[in-house]
């Protein structure tokens, strides 16, 4: 039975189907979750016409979530990093949080020397 981009679509973050919309998470999570898929592969796991997947491959490609490659007669889909931290599966990176400096001024509103 194959799948459709709901029921694959539902082991990734709502946020993500928010963000996507629900067949291009399906297709992202059916490329995250193999080393590399032709698009046919990604429509009959999907259960995506070819034309419909290819569009959406091109559009994560875009995006820098896919990279495309040849392979002979084939073109193989990865998810890239980028593509794999926004499903949750990727290395995390620390997110740079502005720090306060010594003796600064709390931000623009506060003034020294009114306080």
């Amino acid at each position: 039975m194959a799948k459709t981009p709901l029921t694959v679509a539902d082991g990734t973050d709502d946020g993500v189907e928010r963000l996507l919309g629900r067949t291009r998470a399906a297709v992202l999570t059916e490329v995250a979750g193999q080393s590399a898929r032709t698009t046919s592969e990604v429509a009959g796991a999907v259960g995506i016409a070819l034309p419909s997947a290819s569009y959406q491959i091109g559009v994560l490609r875009d995006g820098g979530l896919v990279a495309s490659h040849r392979d002979g007669k084939y073109v193989l889909h990865t998810a890239t990093p980028l593509g794999l931290r926004l499903l949750g599966n990727g290395p995390r990176v620390r997110e740079s949080v502005p720090r306060p400096v010594r003796g600064a001024a709390a931000g623009p509103w506060h003034d020294r020397r009114h306080a």
